[in-house]
């Protein structure tokens, strides 16, 4: 894949090209209670996901974390989860 001009005016040198998105879920991290997040972005590569610092404070090194989200597929609000891995 071609080196393709990022939003900075700088050079993205990511493997996939993100896609930025606004959705908002429930992620749940190593095995803690479901905590208020938003996906910012996402690719074949992974997902840039935000939440409240202290929802990951400590997290060992690839942490297992499961992400808790609704879309509207054919006008039917549909809920899915989806297994993740934090790589940082």
């Amino acid at each position: 894949m071609a080196a393709q001009q990022g939003q900075g005016g700088g050079i993205e040198q990511r493997r996939y090209v993100r896609v930025p998105i606004n959705l908002e879920g429930l992620i749940g991290l190593h095995g803690r209670s479901p905590v208020p997040c938003t996906v910012r972005d996402f690719c074949a590569g992974g997902m840039f996901i935000s939440a409240d610092p202290a929802a990951y404070a400590g997290l060992p090194p690839n942490a297992a974390a499961m992400l808790f989200f609704a879309l509207f597929v054919d006008g039917v609000k549909q809920d899915f989860q989806v297994r993740l891995s934090v790589a940082r």
